[in-house]
């Protein structure tokens, strides 16, 4: 895309310039001399050396982004604006039925018209905007004064024809009065500001530079969040009601159920006070019951102090034996 945008700016201002360089020398090769004494033949000039330089500079930057800055903004506001102020002066001068100065209309088309409006192309498609600066108007008046300064100093020694010494009516003061000199001049640098300043607007608002000095309204946005329903709190003492009081009754004892598990005799558990493990072992091996066993158990650790622990009379004997064999152990 940037490689197409080059060739059509460089395209252009190369058609442009050897446009306008043809019309240029068609005027002085009709004119011969005289033609430096005409407005048109300074903006053809300007216009052909902008539109060239501009081409061969392009040429130079072709390898630089786009946009590319204009190859000098200040030379590209002088043509436009001077050719502007050419059309509205020839518009008066055929509305008025006043003789024009040149060789033909088709040139002064050209130079009053399509000049003007190849700049504003350039300007709109080629050129980078905000490169305008606030003061140009008044540089871009610099190309009329300058005109009217060089005729009016140069009207004592032109030799040519009478009619070219002054080529528009407003120059010849002689004739006219200087004060009709000076207002014309006035009308005309006011016009130029106009139109410079009309276009240094539009310049400033196509660089997108305004958008920083526009402070827009702040939108706040107000939330309204809905009240989070509390719940109630629950009073504990609510759920504790008192209860009615209930005469105890009688209970009965049952009998214990027999475990009927089988005791894991392969498994030996380290009982309380007994340091030897091997009499823990045999007590684990006799065919006592596990009742037994516990009593056995108690009897070691208390010590004769103890509760006795009373078993069945049929079994009184078998303790006293398992007795004597862990005193032995």
């Amino acid at each position: 895309m940037a490689t197409m945008r080059f060739w059509l700016s460089f395209g252009y201002r190369l058609l442009a310039g050897i446009i306008t360089g043809v019309v240029l020398w068609a005027q002085f090769d009709s004119l011969g001399l005289n033609a430096w004494r005409l407005l048109e033949t300074w903006i053809l000039f300007c216009a052909t050396l902008y539109f060239l330089f501009s081409a061969v500079i392009s040429w130079f930057r072709r390898k630089q982004p786009f946009p590319q800055a204009a190859f000098c903004p200040l030379w590209q506001g002088v043509i436009l604006v001077s050719g502007i102020c050419l059309a509205i002066l020839w518009l008066f001068c055929q509305a008025n039925q006043l003789v024009w100065l040149g060789t033909s209309t088709a040139i002064i088309y050209i130079s009053a018209f399509l000049t003007p409006a190849l700049i504003v192309v350039d300007w709109l498609f080629f050129s980078k905007k905000g490169g305008w600066s606030w003061s140009y108007p008044f540089y871009w008046l610099g190309i009329i004064i300058s005109y009217c300064c060089i005729v009016l100093l140069t009207a004592s020694t032109f030799s040519g024809r009478e009619d070219w010494v002054y080529p528009y009516f407003m120059l010849n003061y002689p004739a006219t009065g200087f004060d009709l000199l000076f207002w014309w001049t006035l009308l005309i640098s006011v016009i130029v500001l106009l139109v410079g300043y009309v276009f240094m607007l539009l310049d400033y608002i196509a660089s997108g530079q305004v958008r920083q000095h526009i402070v827009l309204p702040k939108i706040k946005t107000i939330i309204i969040e809905e009240p989070v329903a509390e719940k109630p709190e629950i009073d504990v003492t609510d759920k504790i009601k008192p209860t009615a009081h209930k005469s105890p009754k009688a209970t009965t004892l049952s009998k214990p159920k027999p475990n009927r598990k089988k005791p894991q005799m392969d498994i030996v558990k380290p009982v309380e006070g007994l340091k030897d493990r091997k009499s823990a072992q045999n007590l684990h091996r006799n065919s006592k019951s596990k009742a037994d066993i516990i009593a056995d158990i108690r009897l070691r650790v208390s010590g004769p102090s103890s509760k006795k622990v009373t078993s069945a009379p049929r079994r009184s004997q078998s303790r006293s034996n398992n007795a004597k064999t862990t005193k032995k152990s």
